[in-house]
């Protein structure tokens, strides 16, 4: 038998071991549960870094866009002052045409810069002044359109124009319209002249001065205007 200070020893030997092996157990899980963790971490990360990526990616795409737009409008911007500058030479070539005519010439083509339409429900007057509708609402409508532009002098330009208010060169005869309307844009002015309920068989007349049957083609000075083909 082993004395007892020796059996003491191999005791003390094996609680020691046994102790090392449990703590180096812990430190074993430990570390694995910190790598388990910074794993866990590592992959919470993986999404972020996923949407800055995208993110990233989209303003590539946008600055690519961008690019594309800058050039397009620089390209437009070239063409547009080609457009200008092109422009100003016939304009200045017009001009000079216009310097070299004679005042008989320079008041037809003012004349030109001014026209007139004459309609009934949206179609135009026929030469004889003759409009049957099935419709009992009649309209008739004057319309002044003037150029845009003009290279004239104003005085000149504007003796191109009927002569007074245009619309009172349209004068209804008899039945008074129910209704009358103007329009006023920058280049076009109009009046409407509205009948409603007109009796079938019944038919509206209208006058037309002289001078505006000139400017719309009309063989006569008077409108016939019947409802449902009387």
């Amino acid at each position: 038998m082993l004395d007892r200070t020796g059996g003491y020893e191999v005791t003390g030997t094996i609680r020691g071991a046994a102790a090392i092996f449990v703590i180096g157990a812990l430190l074993a899980g430990c570390a694995e549960e910190n790598a388990s963790e910074v794993a866990g971490q590592a992959t919470e990360t993986n999404p972020l870094e996923e949407t800055v990526a995208e993110q990233e990616q989209k303003i590539k795409e946008l600055e690519e866009q961008l690019v594309i737009l800058q050039e397009t409008i620089h390209s437009q911007e070239i063409d547009l002052q080609y457009a200008k500058d092109e422009a100003a030479i016939y304009r200045g070539q017009v001009e000079g045409l216009v310097a070299d005519m004679s005042d008989s010439e320079q008041t037809a083509f003012a004349k030109s810069q001014w026209t007139y339409e004459l309609t009934v429900n949206g179609e135009a007057v026929p030469a004889e002044g003759e409009v049957k509708l099935d419709d009992s609402q009649v309209e008739v409508a004057i319309v002044q359109k003037q150029a845009p532009y003009t290279v004239l002098p104003q005085e000149i330009f504007s003796t191109g124009k009927i002569s007074g208010q245009f619309h009172e060169h349209v004068k209804p005869l008899g039945q008074k319209p129910d209704d009358v309307i103007m329009t006023d844009g920058t280049v076009n002015t109009g009046v409407i002249y509205t009948f409603s309920d007109v009796p079938e068989g019944e038919a509206i007349t209208i006058s037309v001065t002289e001078e505006l049957k000139g400017r719309v083609d009309l063989n006569t000075d008077q409108l016939r205007i019947s409802v449902n083909g009387d």
